[in-house]
């Protein structure tokens, strides 16, 4: 941080983030009753299908399922690859922000409801949140062969993945 004679004076670069306080006092809560702290989990991979992409393929907005995990919550919830998800508790699903947010926000139990289209039909079902298995900088084995992948992180709003490349 530059001082008054603007050199350099060590200290903030000027970035920075921040964590709501309810959600920071819900999670150190749970790590001191608990030792750990457990996230939910939705068990699926979606991609947001923009308006005009919807209207032009005939089906509706919201977030195509790329992905379920096998005995996932998802899974358990009768949701598949190919699905549209049109609405997440009781709100249009436009991006997979709002699966974030459920999932930093909700506890593993909790129970959300879904709307989704499949095959030009609508329809409704309750996922029963998980607990996320897998910590962050592990991998999931059927997420991995799906995608040939080697290895896979994901957090809020950022996922890394490897790709096996031939030399």
């Amino acid at each position: 941080m530059p001082t008054e004679s603007g050199e350099s004076g060590g200290g903030s670069i000027g970035l920075g983030f921040a964590i709501p306080v309810d959600l920071a006092k819900t999670i150190s809560d749970e790590i001191i009753a608990t030792g750990r702290a457990r996230h939910a989990y939705f068990g699926l991979q979606t991609v947001p299908v923009p308006p005009a992409a919807a209207a032009q393929a005939g089906v509706p907005e919201g977030l195509f399922v790329r992905a379920v995990l096998t005995g996932g919550p998802a899974a358990q919830a009768g949701l598949r690859a190919e699905d549209i998800i049109t609405k997440i508790n009781g709100q249009a699903a436009t991006s997979n922000v709002q699966l974030q947010e459920l999932t930093l926000t909700k506890k593993p139990g909790d129970k959300v409801p879904v709307e989704y289209w499949r095959s030009g039909h609508t329809a409704t079902t309750t996922v029963t949140l998980g607990t996320q298995p897998y910590p962050l900088g592990t991998h999931h084995p059927s997420l991995l062969s799906r995608h040939r992948l080697s290895w896979i992180a994901a957090a809020p709003r950022r996922a890394i993945a490897i790709h096996d490349v031939a030399p």
